[in-house]
């Protein structure tokens, strides 16, 4: 707002002078810029509180800056300002997030605004201005991302030489600090600066630095984390060579297991003397804790009694808790019955509630206390856990990325023991969560379970189920029909019906169609010479090959002689005639050679009487040799 421009710095004096007498004077963080590269810097999580404001807060997650960056191309410079937590709309009547600089003897502003206009929606606008003269509006553009917490502005080079008065490109830009402010319906004061992000970093205006794309900066310790995305799991094995699992474990495998019927709910953690509590409640009674992990995915598996509807609240919560390289992590996620859990994450955006599926890393997660100013770490952090509430066979499953264990665990996962391992059950409300019952009996992030895991260790779990299997022939003599099979079943091994299913051997190839089993079934002709072949298997998106060995077809040669001729008869061991092959007629020195009709059948004339040897060689990889005698008269 450039009515706002004028009276900013007057303000933000005032502002940060009152607030420095109770904090004490933050040092700079330090400027992560190599010599000629995008300067990008971090700012202490919890410091964007203001005082004097009618109508503001103290400590302003959605105004708290945690990280900044600029970077320049030959026709624009793009800010980018991450902050602790970002709301979908506005505070008051606005918010600007914004980027100071001092360019060719002139101060400076790229900021972007998110306005509330009479209707109540949010406008977002952007543009660069000079705080010599409040008339000056250039043009940008902004973009909020509430996901990600970012704000990014992008200034084209010609507004900022416009805005400056001056040629810009090649020019150092000093003095360069992000800001946030509260714009407040009151028009003799503008707006309230909430977080002034100073840095030592300069800009050279047009460098190419970094091809418009922001680089994110790392956090200093008492800044939140990094808001860039996790980096893809490796290609490579899973974590301690483990291999895929997949379905639930085994019921009788577990790392922990606790007894049913112990899920009461104390008033007052169980401080009032002889007050039993209220009675068990099956739903948040855990009886078990299973945990598989793979190149994928951390998994923690907890069984509950009956998982249903909590008996005591709208809402049930789980935790699993557990120590990785000297770092906390507590996985919580919340399943409500009438809507609550919008609510939940709703408060979430006030930074003081865990949302409803939430990490919290080396610090107090809302299962000890909601305040997640407590604690020495960074607390909630985003990550790509999800929770699956299984009621069908009572499991509550958390799924951690290994990128996210690794990130904030600041170590490689393969080969890592995980220790103080505990999970629990709680009752959920829509800013607590009353620990219910816990495996090991008496965890907690005081007293944690004494529990260990290491990483890739799946005995529980089954090897996961292949989409497409073969349940038919894998052998076969030439010239044979195979009866080949496959099973097609889904991501949860359930039989896939009414799907097509093609084989291939070579040059031949048969289809069949998938039954209420799953199974399809075809006769496959074998025109391969005998060795070890691969018989491909697909369907739709499905494909699997396997072993398939090929065995020379066994024959049979039958004689019968008389004045005329000796006839020979070749089969092979399915009767089958063999046709185009040569048979050798022996009697003493004569030999006389004819080759199969299409019945098997070859005849032979001119042979002295007596005894006829009757031979056939075999065809190579083929047709196995077979040989027989007669008599001719």
């Amino acid at each position: 707002m450039t009515t706002s421009r004028l009276p900013r710095r007057a303000i933000v004096g005032a502002v940060l002078s009152t607030a420095l007498i109770g904090a004490g004077f933050a040092a700079f963080a330090d400027d992560a810029a190599p010599a000629g590269g995008c300067p990008s810097w971090t700012d202490p999580k919890g410091d964007s509180n203001t005082f004097g404001e009618p109508t503001g807060t103290f400590d302003d997650h959605n105004l708290d800056i945690v990280a900044a960056s600029v970077t320049t191309t030959a026709d624009k410079v793009v800010v980018t300002i991450t902050s602790d937590a970002m709301t979908a709309g506005p505070s008051d009547a606005g918010d600007e997030f914004g980027l100071d600089l001092t360019l060719a003897g002139a101060d400076l502003f790229i900021a972007a605004d998110r306005d509330v206009d009479p209707t109540g929606d949010s406008i977002v606008t952007a543009h660069v201005g000079n705080y010599a003269d409040p008339s000056i509006s250039e043009e940008a553009t902004a973009k909020f991302d509430v996901k990600a917490k970012t704000v990014t502005i992008t200034a084209p080079i010609a507004s900022v030489k416009a805005a400056a008065g001056a040629d810009v490109a090649g020019k150092p830009a000093t003095a360069l600090s992000a800001y946030t402010a509260d714009i407040v319906p009151l028009a003799d004061l503008g707006m309230f600066v909430y977080d002034d992000a100073a840095s030592k970093a300069t800009l050279t205006i047009g460098s190419d630095c970094g091809g418009g794309t922001p680089p994110v900066a790392a956090p200093v310790p008492s800044a939140a984390p990094s808001t860039a995305p996790s980096p893809a799991p490796s290609a490579s094995p899973a974590p301690g060579g483990a291999p895929a699992v997949s379905g639930l474990p085994a019921a009788d495998c577990f790392a922990a297991k606790d007894p049913k019927g112990d899920a009461i709910m104390r008033p007052v953690s169980g401080l009032i003397p002889g007050d039993p509590g209220a009675p068990n409640d099956p739903d948040v009674d855990v009886t078990s804790l299973t945990v598989s992990s793979d190149a994928t995915s951390l998994t923690a598996y907890i069984k509950v009694d009956k998982l249903g509807k909590p008996a005591y609240s709208d809402g049930h919560r789980f935790y699993v808790s557990f120590t990785f390289n000297k770092h906390s992590f507590t996985m919580a996620g919340s399943e409500f019955g009438n809507g609550e859990g919008a609510l939940r994450d709703g408060l979430n955006g006030t930074g003081q509630v865990a949302a409803t599926t939430q990490l919290a890393v080396d610090g107090v997660s809302s299962a000890i206390d909601p305040e997640r100013v407590t604690g020495a770490g960074p607390g909630f952090v985003d990550s790509g856990l999800k929770f699956t509430f299984d009621a069908k066979n009572s499991y509550v499953i958390a799924a951690l990325p290994i990128a996210d264990l690794e990130k904030y665990g600041k170590a490689p996962a393969a080969g890592a023991v995980l220790t103080g391992l505990y999970a629990s059950g709680n009752t959920d409300y829509l800013a607590s969560a009353i620990v219910t019952d816990t495996v090991p009996d008496g965890a907690s992030s005081s007293a944690p379970g004494k529990l260990t895991y290491a990483i890739g260790d799946n005995h529980c779990f089954a090897p996961p189920v292949p989409p497409l299997s073969s349940v038919g022939a894998v052998k076969a003599q030439y010239g044979d029909v195979a009866a080949v099979a496959a099973k097609l079943v889904d991501a949860s091994g359930a039989a896939v019906a009414g799907k097509t299913v093609t084989f291939t051997l070579g040059a031949s190839t048969a289809t069949g169609m998938t039954g209420a089993d799953g199974v399809a079934k075809a006769a496959l002709l074998v025109k391969e010479t005998a060795g070890k072949r691969s018989l491909v298997i697909t369907s739709d998106d499905a494909k699997t090959s396997v072993d398939f060995t090929v065995l020379v077809e066994k024959t049979v040669l039958k004689a019968v002689g008389s004045k005329a001729a000796v006839t020979a008869t070749l089969t092979d061991d399915d009767k089958t005639p063999v046709a185009g092959q040569v048979i050798t007629f022996t009697s003493g020195s004569k030999k006389v050679t004819a080759k199969t009709d299409a019945k098997g059948i070859a005849k032979a004339t001119g042979l002295p009487p007596g005894n006829i040897k009757v031979a056939y060689a075999g065809a190579a990889g083929m047709y196995a040799a077979a040989s027989t005698t007669t008599k001719s008269s």
